[in-house]
């Protein structure tokens, strides 16, 4: 089920790169907070004073204050972030992996991402891990606000379901290092055969 408090969304990504789909993100929690008025936006990432100023600028003054811009932070803050959270959003474009994705898993926290990158293959098959949205482009970066807070809505729903934490951090451990650590160690064992 939900954790106690209102439902929050955190999005960690270095919020000066476009291609993370941050000022789409803003814009889709102008549009939930119709749904959920409660709902708290963080942001945790690698910032300038001119975004957090534009990003500010794109919210009402009345919703301004749910937003919490919380700079790159300390490393070791990241599970407690990851673990407060209702949903994990990571609305970016041309990702590779996603560790992000990994990262609030382990968490127990589902995830709302693009229909894009690796992100469909991570969610294959795992309807309670979390949320995807089409970003209804190829570009650089996500324009589709109404998607995203439509698979917010959605992630918000998802994560009072029993057994989704659970679900989550399953998930997880097939990117632990004790899964993966002895494919890598073969790989690198065989190349160094071939050389």
């Amino acid at each position: 089920g939900r954790k106690s408090g209102p439902p929050t969304i955190l999005c960690v990504a270095s919020l000066k790169d476009r291609r993370k789909g941050v000022r789409t993100l803003v814009r889709a929690f102008e549009l939930i907070k119709r749904d959920v008025p409660d709902a708290i936006l963080k942001l945790s990432g690698e910032i300038t004073p001119s975004i957090e100023v534009e990003l500010a600028a794109m919210l009402t003054p009345a919703i301004r204050q749910d937003v919490h811009f919380l700079g790159t932070g300390e490393l070791v803050d990241l599970p407690r972030l990851y673990r407060e959270a209702t949903v994990t959003c990571l609305p970016s474009m041309w990702e590779a992996f996603g560790l992000v994705v990994v990262e609030s898993w382990a968490s127990g926290t589902p995830v709302v991402v693009t229909r894009h990158g690796s992100f469909p293959e991570l969610l294959a098959g795992s309807p309670h891990l979390g949320t995807m949205f089409d970003p209804q482009t190829n570009s650089f970066a996500t324009t589709n606000a109404e998607g995203l807070a439509e698979a917010l809505l959605a992630g918000i729903r998802l994560a009072d379901q029993p057994g989704v934490s659970q679900a989550c951090r399953e998930r997880s451990l097939e990117y632990s290092w004790e899964k993966l650590g002895p494919g890598f160690d073969k790989l690198y064992r065989d190349l160094m055969r071939q050389n």
